[in-house]
């Protein structure tokens, strides 16, 4: 299914969200404020359409699935549980991750992926309190992310 030359691709890298909540003076994301026209996130059923295929595939199988952001943090979007634990069903154990700076999402989201046997997070923590957190990010809740 996915193939570019003599190459498969084994591994994707998903940006479900191209919005953040933090404003980190160091991030390209600041520069689009998240207003761009396409500014928004990958819904279910977009992801159902377009990405699921590939992952079922079994001619084809992928070995990883990445959820980051160049643009947005994949916890912004309000469906990220449900579309990685849906992924996870058809990849080998652990081979998703979810890369986030924590601060946003609904706890049950973060319960729900924990749970999950297929999915690992990867939370970016810089500091040890908010005041040395918030040197590079911004408008991110330490608390919240502890």
């Amino acid at each position: 299914m996915l193939n570019v030359g003599l190459y498969d691709i084994k591994s994707l890298h998903i940006e479900p969200s191209s919005l953040c909540q933090a404003t980190c003076s160091s991030c390209p994301r600041i520069f689009n404020h998240n207003k761009l026209p396409s500014s928004g996130n990958m819904s279910y059923e977009d992801f159902e359409i377009h990405i699921l295929p590939y992952i079922k595939s079994p001619e084809k199988p992928l070995s990883h699935l990445t959820f980051c952001g160049n643009y947005g943090d994949p916890m912004m979007n309000p469906e990220m549980a449900k579309i990685s634990m849906e992924a996870s069903k058809y990849l080998p154990q652990y081979n998703i991750t979810i890369n986030t700076n924590g601060g946003i999402g609904a706890e049950k989201d973060y319960y729900e992926l924990g749970k999950s046997a297929g999915v690992k997070m990867q939370l970016a923590v810089e500091g040890i309190s908010q005041q040395s957190h918030e040197r590079y990010r911004q408008n991110v809740n330490f608390d919240k992310l502890m």
